[in-house]
């Protein structure tokens, strides 16, 4: 990298069910204009069991086209986090690790307002265990980040 120049830029920001993660990207103006790979919006085309191999592609595609890219996720299967923050290395990518920490009432609270507006539901001790494992797996994976930060 030549001084100066500006590495694209991947944020994987991590949260449990209703933290708020989407909504975080939506409305910080850095990332307005970054390309936002969601696996719920892949669920929504390709079902239920859709994964990281079905982001993959996506992911790929983004980073050979130099785009900066906002990936939100619960980040509770840790090699899977793991392995996108390496992927982003391997693409040339500065990696920023952002966990969102809402607590557990205004997650349930987030994720029945969302349900009621059409959006899927989930059930509470879902909610529970993504926030707890979203925590966990943030402290993991902080040391591959280039940068992590606790929102």
């Amino acid at each position: 990298m030549r001084l100066g120049e500006i590495k694209k830029q991947f944020v994987l920001v991590m949260g449990g069910a209703g933290s708020g993660k989407n909504y975080f990207i939506e409305t910080h103006a850095p990332f307005y204009h970054f390309k936002l790979i969601d696996i719920d919006s892949v669920k929504g085309k390709l079902g239920l069991n859709a994964g990281m191999a079905s982001i993959k592609p996506a992911m790929i595609a983004a980073f050979e086209r130099g785009e900066n890219v906002a990936h939100p996720t619960t980040g509770s299967h840790l090699k899977g986090q793991q392995n996108k923050i390496d992927l982003a290395h391997q693409y040339g990518y500065h990696v920023t690790l952002i966990l969102i920490d809402t607590p557990i009432n205004q997650a349930v609270a987030q994720v029945r307002n969302r349900h009621r507006q059409g959006g899927h539901d989930v059930a509470l001790d879902v909610i529970v265990s993504s926030n707890k494992k979203a925590r966990e797996n943030f402290t993991a994976l902080q040391s591959l980040a280039d940068e992590s930060k606790v929102v």
